[in-house]
């Protein structure tokens, strides 16, 4: 039961553009509208608004620190909501191999996603200036933080959902909205 480098590759193109939809419909239905259920994430996100406005977007204050992170228990249940979702599926057109392929992806892209805006919130961090150095990723970085900065603006914010580039939900939504740099 063993996949072809091109069903592989297929497969890690599947997760990441599945990782874009899915990150943008998370943030923008279940973190900003009020769904029956998932009260819970659109109360927590919203105090992460309020921690956070577009002001004091960044902090060191431990008692602040703890509100950027999801809970610890989100990553397993989104996580077991995607497995039952697709296994079937992979399980039924793709060698097991794609399946693992898949989840293993979906968690690096999560834990890409937690990392990087663990970082945004941090003031004068070592990831944002070792990033600082490095060509087109400094431009994704520094544009990545100028759209989430501007979607703390208010609670109730309309644009920028996606965290991660390049930003695909947004852009069919038609809800991405990049900053103009300021001229040096």
């Amino acid at each position: 039961d063993s996949a072809t480098w091109q069903q592989q590759l297929g497969v890690a193109f599947a997760c990441w553009l599945y990782w874009q939809m899915f990150e943008f419909c998370w943030h923008r239905i279940a973190r900003h509208e009020r769904i029956e259920g998932l009260v819970w994430a659109l109360k927590s996100h919203m105090k992460h608004h309020i921690i956070f406005p577009k002001e004091h977007f960044q902090t060191r204050e431990e008692e602040e620190l703890k509100e950027i992170l999801g809970a610890w228990y989100v990553f397993p249940m989104l996580f077991a909501i995607n497995y039952v979702a697709h296994v079937g599926l992979w399980l039924r057109f793709l060698p097991t191999s794609c399946t693992l392929i898949f989840f293993a992806g979906l968690a690096l892209q999560f834990a890409l996603f937690e990392w990087c805006h663990w970082f945004t919130h941090i003031e004068d961090n070592f990831f944002d200036k070792i990033v600082a150095h490095i060509p087109v990723l400094c431009n994704i970085r520094r544009d990545q933080i100028a759209m989430h900065r501007a979607h703390h603006e208010t609670p109730k914010a309309k644009t920028n959902f996606n965290f991660t580039w390049p930003y695909i939900g947004d852009r069919v939504a038609g809800t991405l909205v990049i900053p103009r740099r300021n001229a040096a």
